[in-house]
């Protein structure tokens, strides 16, 4: 258990001081900063992506073959408690049964089946291992997408938005530009609770924040806005009560949002709907439009664009709530399993001094009302902290 008030310094985490475990934690974190690596730099980087630089079989082996690693080491050499295995596979049955429903063409594969993979293969990692790894990852990423583009003169896609340009500076949109930033943004805000060279976390900060700016992603900003006042927050706040009621007030929030956006009301003349919805790039009335077009079912279905003829708009239209994405894609059973992870991870992280973890935890929940990134493993890192659901289970942990 960690105390907040300790210079952690970002050490390694484990369960006994042998060094041969010490060096099998830093080669977990190696394999997933790699994971995290690949799965971004070469799918969401214009000088790969549409070049058959990889073949889609090749790259989906390789985008597997990460968490598959993490995984066998998990089955081999960590013990396994008869709590987690039925809950695994459990797990495991719900995800083949909504991947059978999803199909083989619906393009789900490389971002949901890893999942329950890393879920399980972290289960002894602590969070602040995951950050740090994902802080390797995509700050590499970060570095050679932006040198290539301007190296290479490679392609930046550009978007003029209400007189706002947002620029991709080599990834493939403004938005994923935008959404790097913002999860490197609140894992430097987490490290300002642990780290002691509190310097080089806000030069680091000064510059996602330039790179954020570039982007223009509304969602991101949202994101970053959330972050910024969590960590307030958590900075005066000690009281775990309040703590928790602010992380489950986030979830409520949320759903009570993606309820009102599926409602006939958002069609009404009502021009706060209107202002917000061209705000938001028409997110509210994409999300009206998908869910009145799609049943809803307990194991998920493939989902297919709205025409956007339907909808006046002239650029193709995507679902960008997560949370109703989560329900009309992963299904029913999905989505309230999802909800009750973010309830569990946001208690017993505060009731376990890790108070810290509600920054990016809250953060990606409010982004998830108009951002379907929330439910991408290789930008959320907060959906892979099963370490806090395996806390007190008897599995030798801490």
């Amino acid at each position: 258990m960690i105390n907040q008030n300790t210079n952690l310094n970002f050490v390694d985490f484990h369960f006994d001081s042998n060094m041969n475990y010490l060096k099998f934690i830093k080669l977990r974190k190696m394999i997933l900063s790699l994971g995290i690596f690949y799965s971004v730099f070469f799918n969401y980087n214009n000088l790969f992506v549409g070049n058959d630089f990889l073949n889609s079989k090749l790259n989906l082996f390789l985008i597997f073959l990460f968490p598959t690693t993490l995984f066998l080491i998990s089955i081999f050499f960590d013990k396994i408690s008869r709590y987690e295995t039925v809950f695994f596979i459990m797990l495991f049955i719900i995800c083949a049964i909504i991947s059978k429903n999803l199909g083989s063409g619906s393009g789900f594969l490389g971002t949901f089946i890893p999942i329950p993979m890393y879920f399980f293969a972290l289960r002894r990692v602590h969070p602040v291992d995951v950050l740090q790894s994902f802080e390797r990852g995509l700050g590499v990423v970060l570095i050679l997408t932006i040198l290539t583009y301007f190296l290479k003169d490679g392609v930046q896609v550009v978007i003029q938005d209400r007189g706002l340009t947002k620029q991709s500076l080599g990834f493939t949109l403004p938005n994923v530009l935008g959404t790097m930033a913002f999860s490197l943004i609140t894992i430097n805000l987490t490290k300002l609770f642990l780290n002691k060279d509190k310097r080089r976390n806000y030069v680091i900060l000064f510059i996602l924040f330039f790179l954020l700016y570039k982007s223009g992603a509304i969602s991101a900003w949202i994101g970053t806005g959330t972050a910024l006042v969590v960590s307030i927050i958590v900075y005066i706040v000690q009281s775990k009560k309040i703590l928790k009621t602010v992380g489950i007030f986030s979830i409520v929030v949320s759903i009570m949002v993606t309820l009102w956006f599926i409602s006939p009301s958002v069609l009404s003349s009502n021009n706060f709907s209107y202002r917000l919805n061209d705000v938001l790039n028409g997110r509210i009335f994409f999300s009206y439009y998908y869910m009145l077009n799609t049943p809803v079912k307990m194991f998920g279905q493939a989902i297919s664009n709205v025409g956007a003829y339907q909808l006046g708009y002239s650029i193709r239209v995507n679902l960008d709530s997560n949370y109703l994405y989560w329900l009309l894609k992963y299904g029913v059973l999905f989505s309230i399993l999802s909800l009750i992870y973010l309830c569990l991870i946001i208690t017993k992280s505060v009731d376990k001094n890790m108070k810290y973890l509600l920054i990016p935890i809250i953060s990606f929940i409010i982004y998830g009302i108009v951002e379907a990134g929330q439910g991408l493993y290789y930008f959320n890192f907060t959906l892979l902290f099963s370490y806090i659901i395996f806390l007190n289970a008897k599995n030798g942990s801490k």
